[in-house]
């Protein structure tokens, strides 16, 4: 098995540049953390409003109130997700079931498509206002930062 050493001149200046690299990356991924996080929360909560507008009203308003938005922890969250812990107990369902499920993919109860085309249509016409402003505000805060 043949090997190949490899030189490299100069490498205490090499791993001096990355450590000035690296220095330059960490603070700014702690500056760009706030604008895009904010983004994300801001959507998730236009979409669960969405949602609660749309809900069919029952006897206890249960699905109304049962409408919550996640946003990922982490420093950059990628995904957001609008549920409703609603659910109806019967003797046949005794733990339970979850009837906003129901009433967004049935075609019989008459309110097929309630949850996501709310949603749907709250983000179309949020995300690019939000969006822009939270790249407006990472630009400013480059043009600082440099």
């Amino acid at each position: 098995m043949a090997t190949e050493l490899v030189y490299i001149k100069n490498l205490t200046e090499v791993n001096k540049g990355l450590k000035e690299l690296h220095a330059l990356l960490v603070p700014g991924n702690a500056l760009l953390e706030r604008p895009w996080k904010a983004a994300m929360e801001a959507l998730a909560e236009a979409g669960a409003e969405a949602a609660r507008q749309a809900a069919p009203v029952g006897k206890t308003g249960q699905l109304k109130a049962g409408i919550y938005a996640r946003v990922q922890k982490g420093t950059f969250p990628k995904w957001v997700a609008i549920r409703s812990r609603a659910k109806r107990k019967s003797p046949k369902y005794p733990r339970g079931y979850p009837y906003p499920r129901l009433l967004e993919y049935s075609a019989k109860h008459g309110h097929k498509g309630w949850f996501s085309t709310a949603i749907e249509g709250a983000w179309g016409q949020k995300a690019e206002s939000v969006l822009a402003e939270a790249s407006n505000e990472i630009a400013k805060i480059w043009q600082g930062f440099r």
